[in-house]
């Protein structure tokens, strides 16, 4: 019944975006990330229809509200290729996101990661007027990301993304010797960087939110977005493993990293490092 209730729904919020009628039936689950499960919308009638989905609990409405218009940001810069994003909205039991449904694969060569490099170097050069931040709060996997605009980068990096994160990881136990001196020393690297441009960032920017079509057309999705020093992307991406080099190769290219990048390649990281921890307390806590 809750089912019935939550493909009705998504009948009528696809069918306002398309312009025509969408009669939806909810296939089975595709898996699933920190919170939200995936799945596949169907059509059925036979015009081949076909939708993605995150589906959670209502009170996750606002997470994925946030990654609707994060996606949306992105797509509307026609830099590089994001899943279209459709509608969110919710019911008294579930609530959920639907994008364009895209077949990709991980697999890909020297021109495919070539292709993602530009295009990202591309997106990265879509700023903001108002500095870094973002018009709303999104989360990271599970954890809440803030976003208040910020003049001032390193204010904006050391506050609200590293500060806030030691924060959350002191809740579920994890202790740092001297987290001033740390934060200092963040603050004074950083602040070594002149003129940091606001760019447009993707924020969870790893292997496993990067896809390709069977034209070889790089995909990026999943995305934690803000406005903040394109160094963050590039550092994420050498996290768990690098790139094939063409990728960091067409970047440069297209857009030089700035000297010093090494450097704070480890300091973005520790951000991401954090949030991990963050994301294993929680995933215990629920389980």
């Amino acid at each position: 019944m809750a089912f019935m209730q939550l493909e009705e729904k998504i009948s009528c919020a696809v069918s306002a975006v398309i312009g025509k009628e969408f009669k939806a039936s909810i296939g089975p689950s595709v898996g699933g990330g920190c919170v939200s499960d995936t799945r596949v919308i169907l059509s059925k009638d036979s015009d081949g229809l076909k939708f993605f989905a995150k589906i959670g609990i209502p009170s996750e409405v606002s997470m994925l509200a946030a990654e609707y218009y994060g996606v949306l940001e992105m797509y509307n810069t026609k830099t590089i290729r994001l899943p279209k994003p459709i509608c969110y909205d919710s019911t008294d039991r579930f609530s959920f996101l639907i994008l364009e449904n895209l077949n990709m694969t991980n697999r890909a060569g020297k021109r495919e990661y070539g292709l993602l490099g530009k295009q990202l170097a591309m997106m990265h050069r879509c700023t903001s007027d108002r500095g870094f931040g973002w018009h709303r709060g999104n989360t990271i996997g599970p954890t809440p990301q803030l976003n208040p605009w910020t003049s001032n980068w390193t204010e904006f990096f050391v506050n609200y993304r590293l500060h806030y994160q030691i924060e959350l990881a002191k809740r579920n136990n994890l202790r740092l010797e001297d987290e001033a001196t740390l934060l200092q020393k963040v603050e004074k690297l950083l602040n070594q960087k002149q003129n940091v441009i606001p760019s447009l960032v993707h924020g969870d920017l790893w292997s496993g939110n990067i896809g390709f079509l069977n034209t070889g057309e790089p995909v990026i999705f999943d995305p934690a977005t803000y406005y903040g020093d394109r160094e963050v992307d590039i550092a994420m991406t050498e996290l768990f493993g690098r790139l094939p080099e063409d990728f960091y190769t067409a970047y440069n290219d297209e857009f030089p990293l700035e000297e010093g990048y090494e450097q704070r390649r480890t300091i973005y990281n520790l951000y991401h490092v954090l949030n991990h921890f963050v994301c294993i307390a929680f995933l215990m806590y629920i389980l």
